[in-house]
């Protein structure tokens, strides 16, 4: 879409990949990635600049990211007043795909952000606005996941876990965003509608300030207002063959050689440092990246893991299951959710154990007993693997 920032007045809709749209005056160009498609972590890092963040930040979210780090882009955004930065990650063949998109339609500058910031005008902790078939969910108290992308039928199972774990103050939703009753202790102290959302028009708002803090996924290139590569193209020969001659010159092989060791040496004594900075209890340090995988394991919430196992067990009793759930809790820790439940008979209980074993997950008895006609059971999940 091509919207007028100032009245909000669509000027151009309904493009598809590939159609280049009117783009005469445009300012900038903003591509809303799917939050589901987007990792989005607001971090911390120990780091004293730009540089030594990029390094840091791969160790930060290596144990959220559903792929392998080579086959993952990783961004970060320039360090804030509080001293936090944004870090976006996502699959290098969705990033590939996206930066041939923004290079179709080369406006600058050009900035990548999840769906969710479309709603950070609006009031509240935790924003939750449908999107199609799925619900969106913008998250501001500062713990678990900072936004997310949920198909809208787990969600009624999956929401009241969440609000259970970040408490937040208030809550806005959408209209078509329905909850199932929370518990007391876990309802917010404010619940309050939201119109809905048009996604594109609500981030067209955004102001300039709030989108560069954002990392530049896209590239340096589309993030400049400038393109500075295009301007210096008369001067590229010319500049290869003086680098070229500056290479011969110098007898680069041997420097470069000498220099990638000394920087190597440098960087594993700052990785060094840095993790003793942050886990200062440690007396000796023999296998860094062991060491920094199962603290980083041992010490983060697992706001990633329980989304994927709640949605894996939702989607098991979608499956035909006669079980009704009375209680869902998630353990950090051992990474498993704890079920109390209740159903028709013991038999209703092992075809679900049954199906679970084929859907990946495992599922452990914990005791149950019979109330009348139904079985009051306790049981937790988890991943088999």
């Amino acid at each position: 879409s091509v919207i007028d920032r100032e009245s909000g007045e669509e000027i151009a809709a309904g493009l598809v990949v590939g159609e280049r749209p009117p783009l005469e005056g445009v300012e900038r160009a903003l591509y809303l990635a799917p939050s589901s498609d987007l990792l989005v972590r607001n971090l911390i890092l120990p780091a004293r600049g730009d540089s030594e963040a990029r390094q840091a930040a791969p160790f930060a979210i290596e144990e959220e990211i559903a792929g392998s780090l080579e086959d993952t882009a990783i961004a970060v955004g320039r360090r804030r007043a509080d001293g936090s930065r944004w870090v976006h990650a996502a699959d290098k063949a969705l990033v590939e795909r996206w930066q041939r998109i923004a290079s179709s339609i080369n406006v600058r500058p050009a900035w990548l952000l999840p769906e969710a910031m479309a709603l950070e005008s609006e009031a509240g902790d935790l924003l939750i606005a449908d999107e199609d078939n799925d619900v969106v969910f913008l998250n501001r108290t500062g713990t678990g996941p900072v936004c997310g992308r949920i198909e809208a039928e787990p969600s009624a199972i999956l929401f009241p876990e969440l609000l259970a774990q970040l408490r937040p103050g208030s809550v806005a939703m959408t209209p078509r965003v329905r909850l199932p009753g929370l518990a007391a202790e876990a309802a917010p102290k404010t619940l309050h509608a939201m119109a809905p959302v048009d996604f594109a028009r609500a981030a067209s708002g955004l102001p300039d300030a709030v989108l560069r803090d954002l990392p530049a996924l896209l590239g340096n290139r589309h993030s400049a207002s400038t393109d500075w590569a295009a301007l210096a193209s008369p001067f590229r020969r010319a500049g290869v063959l003086a680098i070229a001659a500056l290479v011969l010159f110098a007898g680069f092989s041997l420097g470069e050689g000498l220099y990638l060791r000394s920087e190597a040496a440098r960087l594993d004594l700052r990785a060094e440092t840095a993790f003793r900075e942050a886990f200062p209890d440690v007396t000796r340090v023999v296998n860094l990246e062991a060491q920094l995988r199962q603290r980083v394991g041992t010490s983060q919430g697992g706001g990633s893991d329980f989304l994927a196992l709640t949605a894996a067990f939702a989607g098991l009793l979608e499956d035909g299951a006669t079980l009704n759930i009375d209680a869902l809790r998630y353990d950090a820790a051992s990474g498993a959710l704890s079920v109390s439940a209740t159903y028709p008979g013991f038999d209703s209980f092992e075809a679900l154990r049954d199906r679970a074993l084929s859907a990946g997950l495992l599922i452990e008895d914990e005791g149950a007993r019979q109330d009348g006609a139904q079985v009051r059971g306790e049981f937790r999940v988890r991943f088999s693997r």
